[in-house]
């Protein structure tokens, strides 16, 4: 198994305190690079309670994608100064993606693709997880919404890791979305394929990003952070 596979927030923390303790040092009243990589692995943490000991399997897909969308906002998450409000998650995870990938020099990212392409492209070709179908549900519109499917046969000919990881991130998010705002039933019959589909390829997504933040982001700039602690 790989390092994304493998690593847990136990794991993850270790690596970490190093560059936490220097991190405290240069800024004495807390940095948000800190701050950020802290709240990420508390929310999955509770990601890993959700995985049954006898079988490895999540036994609430539903919660576990809640969770692990909550820890990978909190490391893409960015404060608007002008508006003094969050800036929007599209453009906000995108930068995030591009400079993370740009990052990965252990090519962690081009493997969460390659390794787990099978489960890219259903999702790709998923129409339920497609902003474009639900405009216009009907059979043309599926067929339409298709086409992260064909042109990521050309991203990972070219391999344009960014491009499809940020298509891959805008269908979970829809997914997320349909959770979050009351657009699915809690455990439907209906949405169980797509949910852990989702689940499965966000958590090596959050993991590969919280490796790559530990060996080579923790001292980079991630922008102005969503509710900082105030004392």
């Amino acid at each position: 198994m790989t390092d994304y596979e493998t690593c847990t927030v136990r794991d993850l923390s270790r690596a970490w305190k190093p560059h936490k303790k220097l991190l405290s040092k240069t800024y004495p009243d807390g940095s948000h690079t800190a701050i950020r990589f802290h709240r990420a692995c508390s929310w999955l943490a509770e990601v890993e309670k959700l995985v049954s000991a006898e079988t490895g399997e999540v036994k609430n897909i539903d919660k576990a994608l809640v969770y692990q969308w909550i820890a990978f906002n909190a490391l893409y998450g960015q404060w608007n100064e002008d508006e003094n409000i969050p800036k929007k998650d599209i453009s906000s995870w995108r930068e995030f993606n591009g400079k993370i990938v740009k990052l990965d020099e252990d090519e962690l990212f081009k493997q969460v693709l390659l390794d787990n392409r099978e489960q890219v492209e259903t999702i790709f070709n998923n129409q339920f997880l497609s902003n474009y179908f639900w405009r216009d549900p009907t059979e043309l519109a599926a067929r339409q919404s298709r086409k992260d499917l064909y042109s990521s046969h050309t991203w990972y000919l070219e391999e344009h890791w960014t491009s499809i990881l940020d298509q891959l991130v805008r269908r979970i998010y829809l997914q997320r979305c349909q959770l979050i705002h009351g657009a699915a039933t809690y455990n439907s019959r209906e949405n169980r394929d797509s949910v852990a589909l989702c689940t499965e390829m966000l958590d090596h997504i959050v993991r590969a990003s919280m490796l790559v933040y530990v060996r080579y982001g923790a001292y980079k700039e991630w922008g102005t952070m969503c509710y900082a602690p105030v004392k």
